[in-house]
């Protein structure tokens, strides 16, 4: 009917007046509770040290250095003499069966064969050193061979050999008071990782 004008009222047109108001605080209050929920940035915390100015975080410490070895004490056994002198005079050792003499000759030939480049033989002469020194009591030689060939196992990846060595060098060294060839080998095993309490192997 042209002309006329609807009218809702009662409940009916309370309800149709308050739906939008009701939509409006709904949405209001869903966006409230997802903001307090979600973690605040670091801007929207507003850290901020002395003027206003943003705390920046604190910078990561820097990772220790690694101990670095110290070099094998250089005691100069038969130190520039020519390997076939060396030799010769460990021959004349043996025929005297001198292990006093032939002990310190074979860690010079060991020595010089490790300088060549030929750790093989050197392990040979060093362990043939460490016999002969042990028995005799010749601690000093003997110390210097286990530094040396605990080298030698450390270049081969056997590290359990050469933290084995390197402890009865610095025992050794200990026990004589020779400063440097301990700080030597526990520099060694310091900066490889070696336990203290190893059954040591007298080889």
């Amino acid at each position: 009917m042209a002309g006329q004008t609807i009218e809702i009222a009662g409940l009916a047109a309370w309800i149709a007046l308050s739906m939008p108001f009701a939509v409006l605080a709904t949405t209001i209050l869903l966006a409230v509770r997802r903001r307090r929920t979600r973690p605040l940035t670091a801007a929207e915390a507003g850290a901020t040290g002395r003027y206003g100015v943003p705390v920046a975080p604190p910078p990561a410490a820097a990772p220790s250095p690694k101990p670095v070895a110290l070099p094998v004490p250089d005691v100069p056994y038969y130190a520039g003499i020519d390997p076939a002198e060396l030799a010769r005079r460990l021959a004349e050792a043996d025929r005297r069966d001198d292990g006093r003499a032939a002990a310190p000759l074979l860690l010079a030939l060991a020595r010089r064969a490790r300088a060549d480049g030929s750790d093989l033989v050197a392990s040979e002469h060093l362990r043939r050193c460490i016999r002969t020194a042990s028995s005799l009591g010749e601690r000093r030689v003997h110390a210097a061979a286990r530094l040396e060939l605990g080298d030698i196992a450390e270049a081969d990846g056997d590290l359990t050999t050469a933290c084995e060595h390197w402890q009865m060098a610095r025992q050794l060294a200990d026990e004589l008071g020779l400063v440097d060839e301990a700080a030597a080998a526990a520099s060694r095993m310091t900066s490889h990782g070696c336990p203290t309490d190893w059954v040591l192997n007298d080889f």
